[in-house]
This record gives C-alpha cells, sequence and structure tokens, in this order.
C-alpha cells in the first residue's frame, strides 16, 4: 500500500539542543570576532607546521594542554578556510568567558555538540526526537488518568506500552515488537542553517523552594558569603529562535501495510481522517504537562513572563485541529524524555536567560 503523507511545518518556540553526548574540546574549535569556529584538525596541523614550526614543536613537547588550546586559539586564522569545517556566530561575552576560561587549569573548556549529518555538517532535529515526543503523547493518552506502573522496571514498562499499543501478544506473553505501530510511523529529518546555532551557557538550576528556609540556615555564611541555590554552568551548541518565529518544513509518512494492524486501528481507526483525533491526543498532552509548570515557571525570575508568551501559543491553537505543541531536546526533563505518565516533577531545569529549552509547534496542512 501506498503510505500517507502529510506534510508539516515545526515552527521553533525557544532555544533547543538535540546532542549525541559528543563534547567539542579546545583542539577542535576556536572563537574569532565573536565566531566559532569547527576546526579541521588536520589540515589546522600542517597549516601550523608550515607557518609556526617551532612553536607547535615546543608547545607539545611541554604536553601541557592548557598551552595547546591558548597556541590553537591565537594562532587562528579565519582566511585559511581549508583549516575549519563550518562556523555559526556566538555573543561576544560567551566567546570571551570561553577564552578567558582556557587559562583556569580546572576548566576542560568542553562544549556539548549539537547533532550533524555526518556528511554535511549541517545541524538537524531528528525526525526520531519528534516521534519520541509524540509517542510520549499518544501513550500518555491511551493509559488514561489513575493508573499506575512500575516505571522503573524497563521490562514492565515495555509490556505496559505494547499493552496499550495493541502488540502484546497474550499466546506468548511478550512484546511483538515488529507490531508495534509507531514503526510504520515516520518523521523525516530536518536540516537547518549552522548560523542558527550558537554556543550559550545553560544552567542547570532548581526553582526558590516554595516556602522559605528557615531563617537561621538561610542565612547561614559559608566561606563568608551567603548560601545560593545550585547553579551549574554548562556550554552547550543550541539551535536559536529568532525575535520572529522560525518556521521549517518537512513530512510525516504513516504506511499501513496490514488494516488488522490492531495498533495502527487503535490510533487510527479511519486512517487519514483520523488525524484531528490524533493531534489532539498530542495537543492535550503537552499542555497538561505545561500547565503542571505553572507554578514551577513564577517561581524562577522573570518566570512569569516566560510561562505567559508560551501560554498565548498554547491558546493561539486551541480551536485548531491540525496544531499541536511538543517538546523535545536536552533540558526538557524527565517527563519529555522518557514515558513515565505518574511522575510530574522532573529533577531539574535547564534554561537559557530564563528560556526553557525545546517547546515547538507543529501545523500539519490536512487538506
Amino acid at each position: 500500500m501506498e503510505p500517507i503523507k502529510i506534510p508539516f511545518d515545526i515552527s521553533i518556540l525557544s532555544p533547543f539542543h538535540i546532542g549525541t553526548g559528543d563534547e567539542v574540546d579546545p583542539l577542535s574549535m576556536v572563537f574569532r570576532n565573536d565566531r566559532a569556529y569547527r576546526l579541521q584538525q588536520l589540515e589546522y596541523i600542517r597549516y601550523l607546521l608550515q607557518a609556526h614550526k617551532a612553536e607547535l614543536e615546543r608547545v607539545m613537547a611541554s604536553q601541557d594542554i592548557k598551552a595547546m588550546h591558548r597556541f590553537f586559539h591565537q594562532h587562528f586564522d579565519p582566511e585559511m578556510k581549508n583549516t575549519w569545517s563550518f562556523s555559526y556566530p556566538v555573543t561576544t561575552q560567551v566567546a570571551a568567558d570561553y577564552v578567558t576560561k582556557m587559562n583556569e587549569a580546572s576548566n576542560q573548556g568542553l562544549i556539548k555538540a549539537f547533532i550533524r549529518s555526518q556528511v554535511s555538517l549541517q545541524p538537524f532535529i531528528p525526525g526520531s526526537s519528534i516521534k519520541g515526543s509524540v509517542r510520549t503523547a499518544i501513550l500518555s493518552s491511551l493509559n488514561g488518568n489513575g493508573r499506575d506502573w512500575n516505571s522503573f522496571d524497563k521490562h514492565a514498562d515495555q509490556n505496559h506500552q505494547a499493552r496499550l499499543l495493541k502488540y502484546f501478544k497474550n499466546d506468548t506473553g511478550k512484546a511483538d515488537i515488529t507490531l508495534d505501530p509507531f514503526k510504520f510511523i515516520k518523521f523525516a529529518d530536518i536540516p537547518f542553517s549552522n548560523d542558527w546555532i550558537s554556543v550559550r551557557k545553560v544552567e542547570v538550576i532548581n526553582p526558590p523552594a516554595e516556602k522559605p528556609r528557615d531563617p537561621g540556615l538561610r542565612h547561614q555564611l559559608q566561606g563568608g558569603r551567603p548560601l545560593k541555590e545550585e547553579a551549574i554552568p554548562v556550554y552547550m551548541e543550541l539551535g536559536l529562535s529568532a525575535k520572529e518565529t522560525r518556521t521549517l518544513s518537512s513530512e510525516l509518512s504513516i504506511l499501513i501495510t496490514d488494516n488488522n494492524n490492531q495498533g495502527i486501528m487503535s490510533i487510527l481507526p479511519k486512517g487519514k481522517d483520523s488525524l484531528p483525533e490524533f493531534i489532539k491526543m498530542i495537543k492535550d498532552y503537552y499542555q497538561g504537562q505545561f500547565a503542571k509548570e505553572e507554578n514551577i515557571y513564577n517561581r524562577f525570575l522573570n518566570g512569569k513572563a516566560v510561562y505567559d508568551v508560551l501560554k498565548a501559543h498554547f491558546q493561539a491553537i486551541e480551536a485548531k485541529k491540525n496544531e499541536c505543541m511538543i517538546r523535545i531536546g536536552y533540558g526538557s526533563g524527565q517527563n519529555y524524555c522518557t514515558y513515565a505518565s505518574m511522575n510530574y516533577a522532573p529533577k531539574s531545569r535547564k534554561m537559557v536567560s530564563h528560556l526553557p529549552l525545546g517547546w515547538f509547534k507543529l501545523s500539519f496542512r490536512l487538506s
């Protein structure tokens, strides 16, 4: 059977990070004139051997990694275009802060890398990340409220998902993964420009407590300074939204190879005609997740303003049958990364300039 293909647009509403777990070190990236340059290391070393051979050999012989970092930065020339693969803008403050920290013995200068095509080195939003976000919403909707299971037991969780999506085989007592309906649903990868990327310092922070701490504890001093909420700075490559909303286009494909597939029939009983109900399940789930966080947003500095902006996006799509909100990427909190619908208390928050990471709007072209 021919797959059902539905074009859609994805609008970026807040900064986002989708990584591979890799980290870029200072021997792979340099900053110059408020731009970050990813080095082609072999070509760059060839250039250094030609232009600064004696100094390079002296630094290498010292086995001082910080001296090597500084040497790479000091002698970089953006006009030597064969020595770097791509570049993108960074803020003056972040560039200066990063270079300054190169002199600190304890600082490794690592940057969490954004996922890129291995061929073009272009960043992209993986279709699998979108599908994972959608799957979480659909599973939560099918699960309903008030039903719990041992979400810490991997096998129990997998079997529960299989029952909800109708690919659990009662005769064998096992999930038949080949019948998982989401194997027949595919979101295409979405590439975008390197100039949409920037390095930012992200703070992993906890919101202030709802109730003030004991006054005796609050005024304790440590090293002569008042105790503060924990804040851990992390450098990472982020996709950034501009003042105007940035929008990319892609495609959803649904291949219904067997009309007797119970999983597909449970979530799309009328095929393409069931997409408005499918979209509504996604919309309702993320509306519910967002509403649960209102109190948390309000406890952050400037959090109310951020909450109101995102809330306006939810209100704008409320009556639209073809639009929904999703959240994907690093820093979304454990609720958005794994299916654990009974746990609404993410362990940490990752914010950039008081903006939560990873909010997008999906607009499907159903007609």
